[in-house]
């Protein structure tokens, strides 16, 4: 299923590996967007989560996008397995998945995917062993007509802690409405995880609270 606008980028993946002090890891919003602010929208009857594709894997190394694809692949369990722990009805979707009228559907990319390594590779504008990951996600309601989007952010993960944006704690500037927030850090169970599973981790857990708190102020729930 095609997202209704996004902006892709050229996917960079480069070799992947541990990073020894990974729970310095941060993710942080960027570009966040409220489309629709406080206008009454229609109670949803669950929402459906769609693996996040990749822009430019088809002139990538295929090894390294099976990596990626994997990743993409955790992260849409990871949402729906989030939103669960929050009381909304998810599960995973895909092109041929029946869309009821006033589902929510969340879709998204991964246009970059620098993971760094432990041995010093210098990936430009990043430093060495840097890791600097970045997903677009997009989250819009079924209309009887066609899908309305309604919010999207871009969440990006660095090793160092130093990415510029907004930084969250639990609720997503860009689901939330907020503009405010602390930074989500890795928690010391992943310390010897990869930065896809990082990434993965927290990314999940800033779409799924952000969107339970909308939840909440809209009285769905």
């Amino acid at each position: 299923m095609q997202l209704p606008t996004t902006r892709c980028l050229t996917l960079a993946i480069c070799v992947s590996g541990l990073l020894g002090g990974a729970a310095r890891a941060e993710t942080r919003v960027e570009g966040a967007r409220d489309l629709v602010g406080q206008e009454p929208l229609a109670r949803p009857p669950l929402v459906l989560v769609y693996d996040f594709h990749l822009p430019g894997a088809e002139t990538a190394d295929p090894e390294l996008v099976r990596t990626a694809r994997k990743g993409a692949a955790s992260l849409s369990q990871q949402i729906v397995e989030d939103l669960g722990k929050q009381g909304i009805p998810a599960r995973r979707a895909g092109p041929s998945t029946p869309v009821p009228v006033h589902a929510l559907l969340i879709q998204g990319s991964i246009p970059q995917l620098n993971q760094g390594d432990r041995v010093g590779r210098t990936v430009i504008g990043m430093g060495v062993g840097a890791a600097d990951i970045r997903t677009r996600f997009e989250i819009s309601q079924q209309t009887r007509i066609a899908q309305r989007l309604l919010w999207q952010a871009d969440t990006v993960t660095h090793e160092g802690g130093k990415s510029p944006g907004l930084g969250a704690s639990g609720a997503a500037a860009a689901v939330t409405g907020s503009t405010t927030g602390l930074l989500v850090r890795a928690p010391r169970a992943l310390i010897r995880a990869s930065p896809v599973e990082i990434h993965t981790y927290q990314t999940a857990k800033i779409i799924a609270e952000g969107l339970a708190k909308r939840y909440r102020s809209r009285g769905w729930r």
